[in-house]
Parts: structure tokens; sequence; C-alpha cells
């Protein structure tokens, strides 16, 4: 990434740093649901990401993720008879706080945090492509329809340190975008989708 940012590099020792990769469900809020969660809706997500440590507290994280997002008319509005499906595709530069608990089973001092909670939030960028169709085959299906978006992430996870360089994560968290095009319909208010999932991360280099 031409982008990349350089305090993400810094003059950390080896151990500061981190890789990962996350595997879960996305599911979306918007025009075509009738409350938070429509769990028919739930659709499959993954991830990598890198990992800086500033210190055992804090830490800078760039994340890429892609996923699917879908809904139906059926949960909100039967008489319209829409469906729709996109996929995303989020690049977002994120920022985490530990609660609870430091980065590693060994990070620096000998700690021994094995467990740990943690919030995170940041900015990042998201292209979705939203085709929607009529399952009631009353309208022509309508072409696909792609929007970019910032969005800002909030969320935060627990954390599980089950070796000297291996963590497992639970994460869940939320974007709040800037656009009413998730799903392709404009009803003048925002859509918002939501990732949750299974972290596995990596300490790179040597004590």
């Amino acid at each position: 990434m031409i982008f990349f940012p350089l305090f993400l590099l810094g003059t950390a020792q080896a151990q500061d740093y981190q890789v990962g990769f996350s595997l879960g469900a996305a599911f979306y809020q918007g025009d075509m649901t009738k409350g938070l969660v429509d769990f028919e809706e739930f659709n499959v997500a993954y991830g990598l990401f890198f990992r800086r440590h500033v210190s055992d507290k804090w830490a800078a994280r760039v994340n890429w993720s892609r996923g699917k997002l879908s809904g139906d008319d059926r949960n909100s509005n039967t008489r319209r008879g829409f469906r729709f499906n996109s996929t995303f595709n989020e690049f977002s530069l994120l920022v985490e706080y530990n609660l609870i608990g430091g980065y590693t089973y060994s990070y620096g001092r000998g700690s021994n945090d094995f467990f740990g909670l943690y919030l995170m939030g940041g900015g990042a960028l998201a292209t979705l492509n939203a085709k929607l169709a009529s399952k009631l085959g009353e309208q022509e299906p309508i072409p696909e329809f792609t929007d970019v978006t910032l969005s800002m992430p909030l969320g935060g996870g627990m954390r599980f340190n089950i070796g000297e360089r291996t963590s497992i994560e639970g994460e869940f968290g939320g974007r709040i975008t800037l656009t009413d095009r998730i799903d392709g319909i404009q009803s003048g208010a925002r859509d918002y989708y939501f990732v949750g999932g299974i972290n596995v991360t990596l300490i790179l280099g040597d004590y």
C-alpha cells in the first residue's frame, strides 16, 4: 500500500508486530431489515491484518476485510418485493486499547496476561456492488450498483494469549457509513453493516 502509515514502522522491536487473519460473518442493517439483526442474512466474511504494539495497552492496525451482505424485502416491505446481494472490500486503519490484559503472553517484563478485553475504532474505505433483483418476477432485474463509501468502524473483542507467539481473538464491530446505497435503494436513511468473527494472530521476529 503506497499510503502505508509510517508510524506503524517506527523503531519498535520485532516482537512489537503481529500479523493475523480473521474468519467470521457479516450482516447489514438498512431498508430491507425490520430490526437490528436478520439471522437468515448472515454471510461469510474474512480478512487479513497487520498490527503494531505502541505499548502494552495501545496498538495500531491496518486491516483488509472482504465479505458478502444481503437482504430481502420479505423482512420489511413485502409489497416492494426486492432482494439484494453485495460483496464488500474494506480497507481500514484502526486503533486498539486494552481494557484488560496486554498483547502477548510474555510481552515485555515477563507478564502473563492470558485473557484480555479491548476496544477498537478508526476509519475505513469500503467498496460495495449491490445487485438488486425481484424474487416475485414482477420487475426486471436492476443492473449492478457500485458504491464507494467512507465508514467508521467501532467495536471490541476478547483476546486469549495461548502462547508466547499466538493469540486468538473474538471480535465484533459495526460500520457507521456515509451511504444509503448498500442495498441499492435510497430512502434517505443511512445503511450500516457489521462484521464479527475469530482472529488468529502471530508475533513476528525474535525476543
